[in-house]
């Protein structure tokens, strides 16, 4: 049995930033914009809430960094996997905190807060098709 070392630390770094954006990011919009549920559920519901709310808009965004102009998936390539993690973290930042920032200084509902995040993800991902066409 072969083991490959490098697709184990990439594999790692993958986890350690879908941990950061993912939960984090999750747990930080419950804080924010469901706070009774929050101070109320156990840690096992928020956990599992905060990756329910997180990692669709994580993965959606890693595939949105893997693909080429072509339509093409780059995860075929070597270090593509780390490269399209590292992109959909970058993506997913602004789409998590931005209305979690906003909700804290600006009392917004959680209609708001989520419309925001929906905004942001099809802004991303328009950026990306029209960046694709251009190239």
């Amino acid at each position: 049995m072969d083991l490959n070392l490098h697709k184990l630390s990439e594999l790692f770094y993958a986890l350690i930033l879908l941990l950061i954006v993912g939960i984090a990011g999750g747990f930080l919009f419950l804080a924010i914009y469901f706070r009774l549920f929050f101070t109320q559920a156990d840690n096992y519901k928020l956990t599992i809430l905060s990756i329910g709310i997180s990692v669709p808009i994580y993965v959606f965004n890693a595939f949105l960094a893997a693909y080429d102009r072509k339509g093409k998936t780059l995860f075929g390539k070597s270090g593509m996997l780390l490269t399209s993690l590292i992109g959909a973290t970058l993506f997913s930042l602004p789409i998590l905190y931005l209305p979690t920032v906003l909700g804290f200084f600006f009392r917004l509902n959680s209609m708001v807060g989520v419309s925001i995040a929906l905004l942001l993800e099809a802004i991303i991902g328009t950026l990306c098709f029209l960046s694709d066409m251009n190239n």
